[in-house]
């Protein structure tokens, strides 16, 4: 009986993934492990992933100690031990700034206001890159706050 459902369900699945296979959804498609923006349908698009990814100059461990160095701990938050992390998202422009900053998944209002401070003070990034040209992409990060002992 379990063998018989395990096929049953695969068989739906392998049949799912034929019939969808190939077709677009709004403008996205999925070809050779990219997912790229249509450009004749949607040229302003922000890309979610691209042939190069964006990256802080100097790579992730120079953003840590951008993170590390720039952080300001809130001092509401020290008082009432607050610690986690704040998901933001933002897009890395055309030139490589850092725009539309806000929080995903919030801490606190005091912990949340300095992330995105922290990341709109951030310096210009590699843009990222598609078809040979820069393009805006949107990003996420988790910013910690951690009071050390």
């Amino acid at each position: 009986m379990k063998i018989s459902f395990l096929y049953i369900t695969f068989f739906l699945i392998l049949l799912a993934a034929n019939f969808c296979k190939g077709q677009e959804i709004d403008t996205l498609k999925v070809k050779e492990d990219t997912v790229r923006i249509d450009q004749a349908n949607n040229p302003n698009a922000n890309f979610l992933a691209v042939e190069r990814e964006p990256s802080f100059p100097g790579g992730f461990s120079k953003l840590f100690n951008y993170i590390h160095n720039n952080l300001k701990y809130p001092k509401k938050a020290k008082e009432q031990n607050v610690q986690g992390n704040v998901n933001i998202a933002f897009t890395i422009l055309k030139d490589g700034r850092v725009s539309d900053v806000y929080v995903v998944e919030s801490l606190s209002p005091e912990t949340d206001a300095e992330a995105v401070r922290l990341m709109k003070k951030c310096p210009v990034w590699l843009p990222g890159i598609q078809n040979g040209r820069a393009v805006e992409v949107k990003f996420k990060l988790l910013i910690p706050f951690k009071i050390d002992s």
